[in-house]
């Protein structure tokens, strides 16, 4: 599981969701594996302090 979070209100879940996609994918290609994506899930910003975007890629490597 790949987590990526902005750092203010102006980033884009689903920006985040593709650099992580783009994160796993280089991690599986350096065990030289394909990767195959379980799920993913975009947290747009909150109302709490510090509840900024987040992007999350559930992911395994065959």
């Amino acid at each position: 599981m790949i987590i990526n979070q902005g750092t203010g209100f102006w980033a884009s879940p689903s920006t985040l969701v593709a650099n992580a996609t783009r994160e796993a994918g280089n991690h599986c290609a350096n065990q030289r594996k394909q990767l195959e994506i379980l799920s993913t899930q975009e947290r747009p910003f909150g109302l709490r302090p510090g509840a900024y975007p987040e992007g999350e890629i559930r992911f395994t490597c065959k």
